[in-house]
């Protein structure tokens, strides 16, 4: 019996875009445990309700220029999207807020990251310069 017949790989009806793609099990329980733990991260370190917040929302600002065609962004929008969606940001503010001693910045990057993680486990990559989500 194989893991896709335990676990079925859903599609992803909140974007037509994505609707035929699936994600295998492995890398969605792969993104989910990173999101757990950014999770607990930022419930240890949390500086403030308004930083947390505006981190797991923000990242998803350009998806307010959609272009209403099968879900793709605005070709314009996407540089800004893929910017907010890639792990380098928040791994870079969290090593930032570490090395400075920072509880803002560590809560900051944790909350972006587990964004980035949630997103990536329910299949919401990077988009591609027409900005449908990249296969």
């Amino acid at each position: 019996m194989s893991v896709g017949s335990v676990v079925p790989l859903l599609p992803h009806p909140l974007c037509s875009s994505v609707s035929g793609r699936s994600v295998p099990v492995a890398r969605r329980i792969g993104w989910m445990l990173l999101a757990a733990l950014s999770t607990a991260l930022l419930v240890t370190v949390w500086p403030g309700a308004w930083l947390g917040i505006a981190a797991l929302v923000l990242p998803d600002a350009p998806l307010l220029f959609l272009n209403g065609r099968e879900g793709r962004l605005a070709p314009r929008a996407v540089p800004y999207y893929n910017a907010a969606h890639m792990l380098a940001g928040p791994l870079v503010t969290l090593g930032i807020g570490a090395a400075l001693g920072s509880a803002a910045a560590v809560g900051v990057g944790a909350a972006w990251l587990v964004h980035v993680a949630v997103d990536r486990a329910v299949g919401y990559d990077l988009r591609d310069s027409a900005g449908a989500v990249r296969e």
